[in-house]
C-alpha cells in the first residue's frame, strides 16, 4: 500500500543567538577556573620548571612523537569510575584496540592484566604517587617497578617525584 503525504515546507531564515566568537566560547568554558588556576598556578610553575631541568626539552620527547599512532582506529579511553569494575572482562578481551587510561586505574589495570598502550597524568599534586598502588593487591614498589612496561603521558606540570620514580618511557604535553 502508497501512502503520500503532503507537506507544506517554510524556510525560516532565523538564528536564536547571535554567534559567539571562539573567545566567548572559551571565556563561558573557563569561567569556573579561575580558583582552581589560583590555588594551583605556583605548583605548576614549579613544577614545569623542574621538570625541564631535570628531564630536557619538552619537544623531544612530546606526545608528538605517537601523533597518528591509532589513525583510523577505535581506541578506547578508560577513566576511573565505579562502571570500571564491570567492564573489566571486556579490556581483557580487547586485545586488538589500543587503551589508553588514566594513572589512577594503574593497580587495577596491572592488578587484572590488562594490556594499556598510555597511561595519563594531569594532575599537579604528589597524590598521583601513592595512587599508582593505592588499593591494589600488591605492595607501592611492585607497581613501581611494573612502570618500566608502560609509557605515561605527562602533563608538563606533573609532580616531578612522580616523574623520577616512573621506569618506563615518559611522554610530556601541555
Amino acid at each position: 500500500m502508497k501512502r503520500t503525504i503532503e507537506m507544506d515546507l517554510e524556510y525560516l531564515n532565523t538564528i536564536d543567538v547571535a554567534p559567539a566568537t571562539p573567545q566567548e566560547l572559551h571565556k563561558q568554558a573557563a569561567s569556573n577556573d579561575d580558583p582552581t588556576v589560583e590555588a594551583w598556578r605556583e605548583t605548576w610553575i614549579k613544577n614545569q620548571k623542574t621538570n625541564a631541568e631535570e628531564f630536557g626539552p619538552f619537544h623531544e620527547k612530546g606526545i608528538g612523537k605517537i601523533f597518528g599512532e591509532f589513525h583510523l582506529k577505535p581506541c578506547i579511553v578508560v577513566g576511573s569510575g565505579p562502571s570500571l569494575q564491570n567492564n573489566i572482562d571486556d579490556l581483557k578481551d580487547a586485545k586488538e584496540i589500543p587503551i589508553i587510561s588514566c594513572l589512577h586505574n594503574f593497580h587495577y589495570m596491572v592488578d587484572n592484566d590488562i594490556d594499556v598502550n598510555y597511561f595519563v597524568t594531569l594532575d599537579a599534586g604528589k597524590i598521583t604517587i601513592p595512587e599508582i598502588s593505592e588499593g591494589g593487591k600488591h605492595d607501592h614498589e611492585y607497581y613501581l617497578e611494573k612502570t618500566k612496561n608502560y609509557t605515561l603521558c605527562a602533563f608538563v606540570g606533573t609532580d616531578t617525584e612522580l616523574i623520577k620514580s616512573w621506569k618506563g618511557e615518559v611522554l610530556w604535553y601541555n
